[in-house]
């Protein structure tokens, strides 16, 4: 389960840069 929730992380991290980088 660890190695998912990292996996989510690192997702949400990278759709928060692309919602950052298209407002």
């Amino acid at each position: 389960m660890k190695k998912v929730n990292k996996s989510i992380s690192v997702f949400l991290i990278l759709y928060l840069i692309l919602t950052s980088s298209f407002p």
